[in-house]
């Protein structure tokens, strides 16, 4: 069974609710559509991350996605759309951000996260390097493990 197929699988068996950026009690229902769509490259994130601009903007310019071509048949983005304009963080944060890193609340959240713990992660994308359930929408501080 491929990735996809059991990430998947995995994201159909999740109980459904609100999500936290912090992994709060609940999540925000993760559609499938977003799920293996964006979820195919990298971990699906919440979508209550970015604000409902900023996530125009990065599905705005889907051919060019971080020097990929991340383009999707209409009728998909549309469905994405829709379901992260439903899902998005209700706060503006201004100019729209298109990496959930450069958000107030990730630095807020990562400010004491050594440039060693930064070097063994690679990226700052890389959730799942320190929060293991990151693909089920999950960032307790109470799960997390730093390399």
């Amino acid at each position: 069974m491929n990735q996809r197929i059991a990430l998947l699988a995995l994201l159909a068996a999740l109980p459904l609710g609100s999500a936290t950026a912090s992994g709060g009690s609940g999540r925000a229902p993760l559609d499938p559509t977003y799920v293996g769509e964006c979820g195919s490259c990298h971990i699906p994130y919440p979508p209550q991350l970015l604000d409902a601009a900023s996530w125009q903007a990065l599905l705005g310019q889907l051919d060019r996605h971080f020097q990929v071509d991340a383009t999707v048949e209409p009728p998909t983005l549309e469905q994405i759309r829709i379901y992260l304009a439903a899902h998005a963080r209700r706060k503006p944060s201004g100019a729209p951000v298109l990496r959930v890193s450069e958000t107030a609340w990730f630095r807020h959240e990562h400010d004491d996260i050594t440039v060693a713990q930064w070097g063994r992660v690679k990226s700052k994308s890389n959730c799942a390097a320190c929060h293991p359930r990151a693909a089920e929408g999950r960032y307790s501080e109470h799960e997390i493990k730093l390399p």
